[in-house]
């Protein structure tokens, strides 16, 4: 079941990121919401801009979406594309982030997941 959910949703961002970047201008009208493994919901108004992913396996699905230049924070453990570790800034591990680098980037949203990232 989590795997067809993810698959699922792996399908809508990848509409919904190809529609936004076909519809820049966010509006009221194309702002699409989205709830969380723990339930937090999240409006996006368009793809953001600037990502911090803490998920090294998600980190590699933003790559393969097209989306490496948002990716602005990854883990010491987000190792493909091996490039990466040399552009984006390292803001820690999976268990142990450093909150401090993470404020400084200023991401628009940061990629957890709830069995990985436990802090």
């Amino acid at each position: 079941m989590r795997a067809l959910n993810f698959k699922l949703l792996t399908q809508h961002a990848t509409r919904y990121i190809q529609h936004s970047r076909l519809n820049p201008q966010p509006t009221t009208r194309n702002m699409k919401t989205f709830t969380d493994q723990i339930g937090n919901t999240i409006s996006l108004s368009g793809t953001p801009k600037r990502i911090i992913s803490l998920v090294p396996s998600q980190t590699e699905l933003l790559f393969d979406l097209g989306l490496e230049d948002s990716i602005v924070g990854i883990t010491k453990f987000c190792v493909h594309p091996y490039h990466l570790k040399s552009t984006q800034k390292v803001v820690g591990g999976t268990k142990k982030v450093h909150f401090e680098k993470i404020k400084l980037l200023q991401p628009d949203i940061i990629i957890a997941n709830k069995e990985e990232n436990t802090e």
